[in-house]
């Protein structure tokens, strides 16, 4: 879940996926946010998060390839 400045709306773009009760795991991938989205990120379960130092600008699915491979899914699904 690719995300930038998202504290107002992660917890509930998280619970909505989560409520579907297909989903084991999310990777939030921070695009270098100034607000809490990253600590907001860190305390919701089932939730891995990676951080880029530096802001990326808008990043195309194939970009975000490692953070997805890495988890050993066996099926992807990209929310933006």
């Amino acid at each position: 879940m690719p995300a930038y400045n998202a504290a107002r709306t992660l917890r509930q773009t998280y619970d909505e996926v989560m409520a579907h009760g297909i989903v084991d795991l999310v990777i939030v991938v921070d695009d270098a946010s100034h607000d809490e989205t990253v600590a907001i990120a860190r305390t919701l379960p089932h939730v891995k998060s990676k951080v880029h130092p530096e802001n990326l600008v808008r990043r195309e699915p194939e970009d975000l390839l490692p953070a997805r491979t890495s988890a050993g899914a066996d099926i992807i699904i990209m929310i933006q």
